[in-house]
């Protein structure tokens, strides 16, 4: 997509993982899944992230590799 301009929330992607998982412990709720995304600075740290309990299952994630070098995780929680 020539000319996107890709925007990263300022501070989310240099959440070390440990923020990373707390945040992603924070959004679990027993009303059902939603997608939700987040930037990570790199491919380990995203999959670290998504490999975090609970983990990802088949179909609930999606990486998508950003102009900047980081990595938008797109996960179902």
């Amino acid at each position: 997509m020539e000319g996107t301009v890709v925007s990263v929330t300022p501070g989310v992607a240099a959440l070390s993982n440990e923020d990373a998982a707390a945040i992603k412990e924070s959004q679990r709720s027993g009303t059902g899944k939603i997608w939700r995304t987040i930037a990570r600075p790199d491919a380990e740290s995203a999959v670290a992230f998504v490999n975090t309990p609970p983990a990802q299952q088949g179909g609930e994630v999606s990486f998508a590799s950003l102009p900047n070098g980081y990595v938008q995780v797109y996960y179902y929680l």
